[in-house]
Order: C-alpha cells, then sequence, then structure tokens
C-alpha cells in the first residue's frame, strides 16, 4: 500500500508540474522520481491517460483498505471467540467440580476449581488434560485404587493429581514409569471403585484439580515414618495421607 502511494504522490506531482510548466517537462520529472529508465516522448502520452491511471491507483488503494478493514474484523471476532470459548470452558469446569462435589457430599467454597482449600494455594497452578491411552489408563486406575481406594473421591483425587503433575513436570511418559521411578508400593490387581474411576476422570480427562498446588510425594504416617517427606515442602493432609512438593523445582 505504501508503494501505491508513493506512486500516486509522484504521478500527482508530475501532473501538477506538466499543467503549471509544460507537458515535456512534468514527463520528463514523473520518470525520474520513478527512477524510470524508459525514455518516453510527450507524443506518446497524454495527460488524461495519466489522470486515469492515478484513478484506477486510487480505487486499488481502497481496495485494499476495505480488505484491511474486513481482515482486523475478522482477527477481533476469532479474538473475541476465542476469550469466549475459554470462559465457557472454565464455567463447565466449575460447573463439573460443583456436580462433583454434591455428588460426593463435598462441602462446596469459595475456590469452586478445586476439591480442597490448602493454606498456601499457587495461584499460578492449573490442572491439565493429560491423554492415556489403554495401557496407561488401565495402570492409572488400578494404581490409585491401591494407594486410596478406601479414601473417597477427594483422596483418589489427591493421589491421581499427584501422578499426572509428576509426569508433566518431570516429563514422564507413562504412569508406569512413575510408578517405578517414584516406588509406588499400591497393589495394581484390584478392581477400581466408582470414587477411583471419576477421580482419574477429573483429573486427567477434565484437567481438574484436587488442590491449588502441584503434588509430587505423598505417604501414609500412620504405616510408616519418614523424615524425608517431613523434609519436603508440605501441601495438604487427608484421610491419613499427607501430600507434598519440592521446595524447588529441579
Amino acid at each position: 500500500m505504501r508503494k501505491h502511494n508513493k506512486i500516486l504522490g509522484t504521478l500527482v506531482a508530475g501532473l501538477v508540474v506538466m499543467k503549471a510548466l509544460n507537458y515535456e517537462a512534468g514527463i520528463g520529472m514523473t520518470n525520474k522520481v520513478l527512477n524510470n529508465t524508459v525514455t518516453v516522448k510527450a507524443s506518446e502520452i497524454n495527460i488524461t491517460d495519466i489522470v486515469s491511471y492515478i484513478e484506477q491507483v486510487k480505487e486499488e488503494l481502497k481496495d485494499i483498505k476495505i480488505k484491511q478493514v474486513k481482515e482486523t474484523k475478522a482477527v477481533k471476532k476469532k479474538e473475541a471467540a476465542n476469550v469466549k470459548a475459554v470462559k465457557v470452558k472454565k464455567k463447565k469446569k466449575q460447573n463439573s467440580v460443583v456436580a462433583l462435589k454434591k455428588s460426593n457430599d463435598i462441602p462446596i467454597d469459595d475456590t469452586n476449581d478445586t476439591l480442597l482449600k490448602i493454606n498456601k494455594p499457587d495461584n499460578s497452578y492449573t490442572g491439565t488434560i493429560v491423554k492415556l491411552n489403554k495401557n496407561d489408563r488401565y495402570i492409572l486406575e488400578h494404581l490409585v485404587m491401591g494407594e486410596a481406594g478406601n479414601q473417597g473421591f477427594i483422596g483418589a483425587s489427591l493421589v491421581a493429581q499427584t501422578i499426572r503433575d509428576t509426569m508433566i513436570t518431570k516429563n514422564i511418559k507413562t504412569v508406569e514409569e512413575v510408578r517405578i521411578s517414584h516406588k509406588y508400593s499400591g497393589r495394581i490387581d484390584i478392581e477400581p471403585n466408582k470414587d477411583v474411576l471419576d477421580a482419574c476422570k477429573f483429573i486427567f480427562d477434565e484437567g481438574g484439580c484436587a488442590v491449588k498446588s502441584k503434588l509430587f510425594y505423598f505417604y501414609a504416617p500412620g504405616v510408616v515414618k519418614s523424615k524425608w517427606h517431613e523434609s519436603q515442602n508440605f501441601v495438604v493432609e487427608y484421610k491419613g495421607h499427607r501430600f507434598f512438593k519440592p521446595w524447588k523445582e529441579n
């Protein structure tokens, strides 16, 4: 568009010179400004042709401007649609959490996007959807059952979130790798109950959060003592499990 404006300005300047001085001088000046190396004779061009070309350029500029306005409107419309989609998704997620709380007799608090309040929430933390293949889902559901099958929907969600956060932060590709590398001791031969199945779906398929913080480790103080776990950054305790994260992430 700048090129068209420059050409249009140059032609107008040349036309003014033609009228003010003479036709031959105007042609010469116009070609000089445009760095045109072609020799043009006065007899070969008339002012009507130049005026016609100027009108053509003006129409092209008009079309370009209209196109730019349309493109800008389209971009803004798309951005607005994306913002709306994010809000709708967030609302659906909040409604899902509220519904899960009601169905599991969990008190509904002001923090609708998490199951439990904690003393020091990480407001930058958001749940992430993690897609699972058939084998990963099988191991996840059975592992969570083995670790927290008797702790209801919340207890199962806390363990599932710990597995998910570990996978994402440590860039571990499978649930089995987490189970082995982090030495999970839960059995994987017990059929998962409804609480466990709902918890795994909530955390992995819906990107839900049990708490507003990353979780990496947990242990059962009623079963074993662990100075190492207690040296980590404590997040929350629920039904016999204490959950932690590192003071500093590697």
